[in-house]
């Protein structure tokens, strides 16, 4: 439920700062304050209200609509009307553009160029106890799966070593018969991602350019609608999307799977294949 919370964005997952005394962590959960987002027929929700007070107008908390962890009011042609009203009691607007924007477009090899840059030019150096990386993707393997210890394994590799507090620290690691050369923390300086996102992207990368490139599914469900199964994890800014556009399903045999109309410009398919560079299986 967290996770869908931050993917929403009514909390936000902030990394190198101190929110209690002496306690520094690589990620901290705030609430977001109250926003909103403009989109086709409605207007999404998002951020915690205060304790000490209800921002929402009255007149508008009746139309509230619920589904899973959206919270949104459907609109016809009061929309700039709810939208002043909602600016007008503190709410801050969010494009749909920027709610939702990908990073830049690249090829797998050049986005690949790119992160081995910023680990030599980080050049950290160092014993990382605890450290856990993933291994190449095996046929009916869940991603999980594919992380362990570094023994024996050469070359780039994303993966995650622990921290004092918290999750543990993604990072994109160069390895000499399984000892780590250099490292790159992730999100890195500048990032604007969070370290999982930036983590599962370049794993992808990594896939895509050894041959292997990790795939998605779809199949018709009716006339109007079609089932997408992924068999890994997708960034956030994929992820809002699909819950935006989609239905989550039963998984099944896949990692999630959501229901999209077909008629309906949701881009998953360009959005999965030329950031993350998936392949659709039949």
């Amino acid at each position: 439920m967290l996770d869908s919370l931050v993917v929403i964005g009514d909390l936000l997952e902030l990394g190198g700062s101190m929110s209690l005394p002496g306690v520094i962590a690589e990620d901290w959960l705030y609430c977001a304050p109250p926003a909103f987002v403009v989109r086709e027929g409605s207007i999404l929700l998002l951020g915690i209200e205060p304790e000490d007070q209800a921002s929402l107008p009255a007149a508008l908390r009746t139309r509230v609509v619920r589904q899973r962890e959206l919270r949104y009011l459907r609109i016809d042609e009061d929309g700039d009307a709810i939208s002043a009203q909602l600016r007008a009691a503190g709410y801050l607007e969010i494009s749909n553009v920027a709610w939702t924007r990908p990073p830049h477009k690249h090829t797998a090899e050049t986005f690949l160029e790119d992160v081995i840059r910023r680990l030599r030019e980080a050049d950290n150096r160092g014993t990382l106890e605890g450290l856990q990386v993933y291994g190449p993707a095996t046929p009916g393997e869940h991603f999980a799966s594919r992380l362990g210890p570094p023994e024996g394994r050469s070359g780039f590799h994303v993966g995650r070593r622990p921290q004092a507090f918290g999750a543990p620290i993604w990072l994109f690691v160069e390895l000499e018969q399984g000892l780590p050369v250099r490292f790159l923390d992730l999100p890195w300086r500048g990032g604007k991602f969070r370290g999982c996102d930036h983590g599962w992207r370049i794993q992808s990368a990594l896939d895509a350019h050894a041959g292997q490139p990790q795939t998605y599914r779809v199949t018709p469900i009716d006339d109007d609608r079609d089932r997408y199964e992924f068999f890994s994890p997708l960034p956030l800014w994929i992820e809002r999307k699909l819950r935006i556009h989609g239905e989550k399903l039963p998984a099944g045999g896949a990692l999630f799977a959501y229901a999209i109309d077909r008629h309906c410009d949701h881009g998953t398919d360009d959005l999965v294949q030329s950031y993350m560079w998936f392949q659709k299986i039949d």
